[in-house]
């Protein structure tokens, strides 16, 4: 069934100088916006521990990539910062106590089973480095590059687009995945821009700090 709804593209071929599309940019911040950026683990808005720039530290998929960047590739080691992160995810002191007690063990091995003695984030770029593998996790339409992204699985054939970078962000949020968020998936294919703003605004992301980003790209 063929998506009725009419979308604002975005050029995502050419890059800028800071190796940005615009279609890129606009997702990145988007993102950044309604997560904020901080090099240490936080609770997000609904209590999920967090680090970077919303990386959820309980989706393991997630945490892999912060565990690359973090020099963590023994599976042992690997494994044992997944389990901390189950077993202490309701209390972020507890789990950032834990995880940092951890990550010293492992930078103090020898040799270091890790490169740093806490689980920190040293600068923005790392923090950008490991978004750009994970943003693939919710927006990724080409399998040469893995496994479609959840924006995809929801409904496909969406274009490069402000509509397309609100729905990476909210899934993100995870609000945008298989069998989420049917209502706004209908109104998008029905081509009902009135009812997809609703459905954003109270029914969705109403209590996110980016909403009227959101909003305003399914305005019209």
């Amino acid at each position: 069934m063929a998506i009725n709804l009419t979308f604002h593209e975005l050029d995502n071929t050419t890059a800028d100088a800071n190796n940005q599309t615009a279609y890129q940019k606009l997702r990145f911040d988007l993102i950044v916006n309604t997560e904020g950026v901080k090099k240490t683990i936080y609770p997000d808005s609904v209590g999920i521990p967090s680090i970077g720039i919303g990386f959820n530290l309980k989706d393991t998929n997630i945490l892999g990539k912060i565990l690359d960047s973090f020099g963590v590739a023994d599976q042992t080691s690997r494994d044992a910062l997944q389990k901390i992160v189950t077993d202490n995810a309701s209390n972020i002191a507890n789990l950032t106590n834990a995880l940092n007690i951890k990550m010293g063990t492992l930078f103090t091995h020898t040799p270091p089973l890790a490169n740093r003695a806490t689980f920190t984030f040293n600068n923005a770029d790392e923090m950008k480095a490991v978004f750009d593998e994970a943003v693939l996790t919710y927006d990724n339409s080409d399998t040469n590059l893995g496994p479609l992204g959840r924006v995809d699985n929801w409904l496909a054939d969406i274009p490069p687009s402000n509509e397309r970078a609100v729905l990476v962000s909210m899934s993100y949020n995870g609000y945008i995945n298989r069998g989420e968020s049917p209502s706004l998936r209908r109104a998008i294919m029905n081509g009902d821009r009135a009812e997809a703003w609703f459905e954003i605004r109270y029914n969705r992301v109403g209590e996110f700090r980016g909403q009227y980003t959101y909003l305003m790209s399914f305005e019209g």
